[in-house]
């Protein structure tokens, strides 16, 4: 049986998971007990989305080369690292929210939900 979006693993820890499965699921759901969703639960699906979606709680990191010369950084105490934390602006903030309700602007390009 084969995954499509499985991790590798190694054949020793996939043994080992394999013999554990052995233990909690019937012969025939062992390879596949974790892998495959019994039932369409919307409401689940919908409540993970709408907490993934709220502005109020957004964080974006952002990391590259170009920003490591920002005059504004600050340095991390453990270890040493450098950040800024810095509010997101209110025309984000409405771009963003715009483009989740659906409204179009140059924004809401690949935000929305794949179709069924």
């Amino acid at each position: 049986m084969s995954f499509r979006f499985v991790s590798k693993e190694s054949p020793f820890g996939y043994c080992t998971s394999l013999a554990a499965n052995m233990q909690k699921f019937s012969a025939e759901e062992t390879v596949s007990a974790h892998y495959l969703m019994r039932e369409h639960q919307p409401q689940a699906i919908e409540q993970v989305m709408t907490s993934l979606l709220n502005l109020n709680s957004l964080r974006l990191f952002l990391s590259a080369p170009e920003f490591s010369e920002l005059p504004e950084l600050a340095t991390e105490r453990w270890y040493g690292t450098k950040f800024s934390s810095q509010p997101f602006s209110q025309l984000q903030l409405e771009m963003w929210g715009a483009a989740l309700e659906g409204a179009p602007n140059e924004a809401s390009v690949g935000l929305g939900l794949p179709s069924r």
